[in-house]
């Protein structure tokens, strides 16, 4: 029996994540979808040693969406592994996020247009919250720091995050300004 024929049997009858990694022993570029959520300690600073300073690794953390991490794609997705959605726009997001809305008198527009992906990856992000993009860069790629700058609000912001005042889904303040306590 061959290496290659080992191998068909030993991938055959593991899981996703299982086959990927040993895929990944015999061959570069294997994909990492499936492979768990890796939580990483901050770097520590170097340790000096008699050989010279020793360098600490680290693992870039790669968030999940929890349904994909579990391989439900149905949850989102038409049954049989089809690329299709099972609802269209924030229909589909709301689904399971619907506390991001209720009770809500004023909507993000992304939000209230079922524009969920400008904001949020829907399978797997470096940021927190599935962010497509770092904290201020996700606001900034719509609503322009120069324009910002001129909102009588944000005078005296410096360089206060966008979302120290304002609900990035929904409020019941104009401006989707935080909830007065």
């Amino acid at each position: 029996m061959g290496a290659a024929s080992i191998l068909f049997i030993l991938v055959a009858g593991c899981s996703s994540q299982t086959n990927q990694r040993l895929l990944r022993v015999f061959f570069t570029g294997v994909d990492q979808t499936n492979s768990p959520p890796v939580v990483v300690e901050p770097p520590r600073p170097s340790t000096n040693t008699a050989a010279g300073p020793v360098a600490i690794v680290t693992v870039p953390v790669i968030y999940r969406h929890q349904p994909f991490l579990d391989g439900k794609c149905d949850a989102c997705h038409l049954a049989g592994g089809s690329e299709e959605l099972r609802a269209t726009g924030s229909a589909l997001c709301l689904e399971c996020h619907q506390k991001l809305i209720q009770n809500a008198k004023f909507l993000h527009a992304p939000v209230r247009d079922g524009r969920c992906a400008l904001c949020h990856d829907a399978h797997k992000s470096p940021e927190r919250f599935l962010l497509t993009r770092k904290g201020q860069d996700v606001c900034l790629n719509c609503h322009k720091m120069a324009e910002m700058t001129k909102v009588k609000g944000h005078l005296s912001m410096g360089s206060a995050e966008c979302l120290s005042c304002h609900d990035a889904h929904r409020s019941n303040e104009k401006y989707l300004l935080k909830t007065r306590q």
